[in-house]
């Protein structure tokens, strides 16, 4: 009778685990692609203010001599001359503090919701990108990015994810079922399959943790791209106003706008030979984001080992009683 009881405590704890091992995979995964989705989207935003960093600049500019955000004067150039330009940018519109639409490029007008946008906040909305920056005395510059390319990135990303988590779940289960028919001391087989799923929760959530901190790295170079691509067009068009190298001039407080506007940047000047640009990157902001990276995946991993421990406690707590019950 004992022995029978004993391996049904046995077979009941292993259940147990397997199904806590379940939850904690799929919470990591639902999680993981959360964090995945949301830096995906602050990165969007960033490449987006790489390319309308020197469009604000000039009309801030332009607003600091008097004009007027209503009637700016050469408004709709500036907006049209960038949307033709623009990679990551497919439209544009000037907004007031209402919300309603002073200038725009195109023909389709957004809902009250994307024209409501908060500065420095952005939405996504089917595969449309809006984000939101701020230009003077509450009117604010959205634009609207096609980010079909980039959904379906994510959802590679999400696949490729949901089959790397899929896979270590299974190999973590075999090697459980290989302990528990090994072992038959089910105390000893026990602790080592909870110290395997502790492994288990600790590898997956590194492994999100690097996944979104290597796509941030990539982000980082895709601004320094767009960065220069955009001086270099700059360049070509002072060029073909037939101004020489030698002539122009405030190419430093040019530059200067980036670092200002992009906190990645530290440093940024032009080549000697005048093809590119030499980029210098903020040490002191990227260690920051870095230890924000470390957090997320240090708190999906705190969240894994909280529901890990109270499952852990509430297991523990019947097989007590189960012990008591045997033993009178």
């Amino acid at each position: 009778m004992f022995m029978g009881r004993k391996n049904v405590a046995k077979k009941y704890l292993f259940s147990a685990v397997l199904g806590l091992n379940l939850i904690i995979t799929v919470l990591s995964l639902i999680l993981g692609c959360l964090m995945y989705t949301s830096n995906a989207k602050a990165i969007r935003k960033n490449l987006v203010l790489v390319e309308v960093t020197g469009l604000l600049t000039n009309i801030r500019y332009g607003l600091h001599f008097g004009k007027n955000i209503e009637t700016y004067y050469g408004m709709q150039d500036l907006l049209e001359k960038t949307a033709k330009s623009a990679e990551e940018t497919d439209s544009f519109y000037i907004v007031d503090e209402a919300g309603t639409i002073l200038f725009q490029t195109g023909n389709s007008v957004p809902g009250v919701r994307i024209l409501d946008l908060a500065e420095d906040s952005y939405l996504k909305e089917g595969e449309k990108f809006y984000c939101s920056f701020p230009v003077s005395d509450g009117a604010r510059m959205i634009t609207e990015s096609d980010i079909s390319n980039d959904v379906k990135d994510w959802n590679r990303y999400y696949l490729d994810q949901t089959l790397v988590t899929t896979f270590g779940f299974l190999v973590v289960t075999i090697v459980m079922l290989i302990l528990r028919g090994l072992l038959k001391e089910t105390s000893v087989s026990y602790r080592l399959i909870m110290s395997l799923l502790i492994l288990w929760v600790l590898g997956i959530s590194s492994l999100i943790g690097y996944c979104t901190y290597t796509e941030y790295r990539k982000s980082i170079e895709q601004m320094c791209e767009s960065m220069e691509r955009t001086v270099l067009a700059d360049l070509e068009r002072v060029h073909e106003n037939g101004i020489d190298d030698e002539n122009i001039t405030g190419m430093d407080d040019y530059l200067k706008r980036y670092v200002e506007n992009i906190s990645e940047i530290d440093g940024v000047s032009l080549r000697d030979t005048g093809d590119g640009c030499v980029f210098h990157l903020s040490r002191e902001f990227l260690g920051r984001v870095k230890v924000d990276y470390t957090m997320q995946a240090f708190l999906l991993l705190a969240f894994s080992v909280m529901i890990l421990t109270e499952y852990h406690l509430f297991v523990s707590g019947i097989h007590l009683n189960e012990e008591e019950d045997d033993y009178g």
